[in-house]
């Protein structure tokens, strides 16, 4: 059995203060991923970084409706989903009609973090709003240090390895579209970190209704079998300074995980992409690097019409400075919503 130990303070995600016109929050460790035994080598050193996130951001979801399942059924704001013992909060949309169906993204926080903090770093409440699609936000389960983490298998149980959050998402899913009229060909998932490495996890196991996962500094463990039975479109940022989830692979423990170039290769064998590639330029995502620090590369003719793609952050640390809702989170999910399984 897996012995447990505590886990390092850096971990811990901190709430900055409300300065002026913006909130600055302190995220030196959202999604920092630790060792998951004792005495397998050395801690990873966390990221200095503090992002700048606008006032205006809800970081917390609106109070669940009251009338979400009366007979006028769901109407938009904020239900509940999911098991009694575990559940998540959904935003559902002003575009919600109870008729249309519109895409859903499943947000998964890094270790350590928390939903709210996790949508408040993307914008994600907002962007549902604006962009009309419905957003769950579960949080993953604590750790006896009292950090929440996702079992992504493998690398990633700290602890905790009886957790099968593949059946929660799972859960979570079979849930919203019971109760909402969810597009079953925009279903998306998006992760930093230790939410990365689920998300990659639950492309594998659940290919035939994922439609595209976005993944940021997290990959997957080597030695995790994956065979998705079918072609997933992949998008995969990693800041070349990440010095928690190298951008070359390293070790969690005594277990191997992929670089970021690897985790693109795989993909483009598992979706069958052909060597073509579109190059998409240089562009300035992340404020805390000076100039056009984003490198972007697309493998465009996949299977099934997917899509893989690469945002090489040069000088990016683990937790990029993402500029708010106009910035790179608008782009990530205007990303993943043009995706669509054919």
């Amino acid at each position: 059995m897996r012995s447990r130990r505590s886990l390092p303070s850096f971990v811990r995600p901190v709430l900055g203060p409300v300065l002026g016109a913006s909130t600055s929050v302190a995220l030196a460790s959202l999604g920092a991923v630790a060792l998951g035994a004792s005495g397998c080598g050395s801690t990873p050193a966390p990221d200095d970084a503090a992002v700048t996130i606008d006032a205006a951001m809800e970081l917390d979801a609106p109070a669940p409706s009251d009338d979400a399942a009366s007979d006028a059924g769901v109407v938009p704001g904020t239900l509940m989903i999911g098991p009694a013992e575990r559940p998540a909060r959904m935003i559902v949309p002003p575009q919600h009609d109870g008729v249309s169906a519109l895409p859903i993204v499943i947000l998964l926080h890094g270790y350590g973090a928390s939903a709210s903090l996790q949508d408040a770093y993307f914008a994600t409440t907002r962007l549902s709003r604006e962009l009309g699609f419905y957003l769950v936000l579960p949080d993953g389960t604590m750790d006896s240090g009292g950090s929440r983490f996702w079992n992504a298998g493998g690398c990633c149980d700290f602890g905790g390895a009886d957790v099968d959050d593949v059946a929660y998402l799972t859960a979570l899913l079979d849930d919203a579209e019971a109760r909402v009229p969810v597009d079953a060909g925009r279903v998306y998932f998006l992760g930093h970190s230790n939410g990365a490495f689920m998300s990659y996890r639950m492309a594998c196991v659940l290919s035939e209704r994922i439609t595209a996962v976005a993944a940021l500094a997290g990959t997957e463990a080597t030695m995790v079998a994956c065979e998705p039975t079918r072609p997933v479109s992949v998008l995969h940022m990693h800041g070349t300074a990440d010095t928690t989830i190298p951008y070359v692979g390293g070790m969690l423990g005594t277990v191997p995980y992929r670089g970021a170039e690897d985790e693109v290769a795989q993909w483009r064998m598992r979706d069958g992409c052909d060597e073509s590639t579109v190059d998409g330029g240089a562009r300035e995502y992340d404020a805390m690097v000076a100039g056009e620090e984003s490198h972007v590369t697309t493998w465009p003719a996949c299977s099934a019409g997917t899509t893989v793609e690469l945002w090489r952050m040069d000088g990016s640390g683990h937790i990029p400075s993402l500029g708010g809702a106009s910035g790179a989170p608008h782009a990530i999910l205007e990303w993943l919503l043009a995706r669509r399984r054919t």
